[in-house]
Order: C-alpha cells, then structure tokens, then sequence
C-alpha cells in the first residue's frame, strides 16, 4: 500500500515480540513496572471478545501502567461496509476502534510512566455520513494525533485526511497508514481522535525509553513472517519496516 508521501524511512530493524500470557486465561506474565525498552501490543493473539482493552492493556503491561478510555474493540468492523481494499481488520486482525458517539471521539491513553516514542498502524474508517467524496464542498473524514503531559495543552503530531479509494462502485472517503514519532523529553497521554467517523488503531508500540528502538510492524496490507515461539503461552512475530513523520508546526 501507498504511504503518505509525509513519510519518511526512519529505520529497518527486525525484532521480537512476546505478548503476555494471561490473553490465553494463563497465569499472569505481565511485565512489570516501571517499564523499559519497547512494546508491541498487537491486539491479535488470542483476545477473546469477554476481555475489554483496559484488561487486554493490564494483562500485557501490568495494571495501571495505561488508562485506556473512549476505545472498543474493531475486529469486524468496516465501515457501514464502504471500506475498499485493506483494513486494519484483515485476515481477521482485531484493533481498536472509537466509541462512535459524537463527532470528536477520542481513544485517550493515559501512562503512569513517560514514553519516549511511539508508532502504530491507523485507518479512518468511511461511513454513510460522507458516502460519496466527490461531491462539490464535501469534508473527508479525517484523524488527529496529539501527544504531550497529562494536564497541560497537547500537542498535534498527525492530521490526515480520508481521501477517494481506488474504486468505480465505491466513493466514502477513507486511509488506512501508519506513523512513527519519537518524543525526546517523554509524554504521558496519547490521544487519537476521529472526525466524523470512526478511526482505528493497531499494532500500536510503545518506548519507555529513550535508547531503544521501537518494536516494529509491517506496513499494513502487506503480508508478514510469523515464527512461534515456546516457552510461556506467547506468539513471536518479525518484524519489517516502520516510517517515521514530523510533528505539525
């Protein structure tokens, strides 16, 4: 898939990640805090529907570390079917959505511990709302991304827009992309909000430290090399290559 051309290659690593057993109903293997290094949580292995994203956060990073607020679980949405092409939910791949109850809503991610970088993979999602893009003075749906300190003014970091898929049938704006950012003195809250649909997050990684490289994802779309792995109930997964963008001015 096509990235944004306002996104740049910032590095190509492959590594290894291990989620937490306690998705499976194991015993607890949850990190424990304060957190270093880097995190990926995919949201794929073995989430079964009955436990919510702040239990799925807890399970794998340790309770408290993040207070998730205005998320859902997206597995299976597609956007009042107007979605074209690859999503965020392909080959059956769960991520989190928005609430879908205002215009604004916002996933809201509040860290007990600085983060010093983040990527994740992101589609806003289309919807009857705006079915047809190439009507004279229409909005595309968009997404924002800001990030700062509990408390005190954001700051945004990403602004897209949903743009006309490559379809003759199908018109609802929509994009699915990914984004990289790296925070040198840390922050505390990511918030990601929609307007007027429904955007999703996935793949999403933290860094808890400002000497470790992100733990990365494939672009979405594209296909990816599992491995599994024993010892703990766990799920290996190498991993490609991420991109990086600028904050906004």
């Amino acid at each position: 898939m096509a990235l944004s051309n306002t996104l740049q290659p910032i590095f190509a690593i492959t590594r290894l990640s291990i989620i937490a057993a306690a998705i499976y109903g194991a015993p607890s293997t949850a990190i424990a805090g304060p957190l270093s290094g880097s995190v990926l949580l995919d949201f794929n292995v073995g989430v079964p529907a009955s436990i919510s994203p702040q239990a799925y956060f807890d399970s794998v990073l340790g309770p408290g570390v993040v207070t998730v607020s205005g998320a859902n679980w997206g597995n299976g949405y597609d956007g009042e079917g107007h979605v074209v092409g690859p999503s965020l939910g392909s080959g059956g791949h769960n991520f989190l959505i928005t609430l879908q109850q205002t215009d604004h809503d916002t996933i809201k991610l509040m860290l007990n511990q600085p983060i010093f970088g983040v990527s994740f993979d992101y589609q806003i999602f289309p919807d009857a709302s705006d079915s047809d893009g190439r009507v004279p003075g229409s909005v595309p749906p968009d997404f924002s991304f800001n990030a700062g300190n509990q408390g005190l003014p954001l700051t945004n970091y990403l602004h897209s827009f949903g743009v006309l898929p490559n379809s003759n049938t199908e018109f609802a704006p929509q994009l699915l992309s990914s984004a990289s950012f790296v925070f040198p003195n840390g922050v505390n809250e990511l918030d990601f909000v929609d307007w007027p649909a429904t955007i999703g997050v996935g793949n999403l990684s933290l860094q808890f430290d400002n000497v470790t490289p992100l733990a990365t994802v494939p672009e979405p779309g594209t296909l990816v090399l599992f491995a599994a792995v024993l010892g703990g109930a766990g799920l290996g997964r190498f991993l490609k290559r991420r991109m990086t963008v600028e904050p906004s001015s």
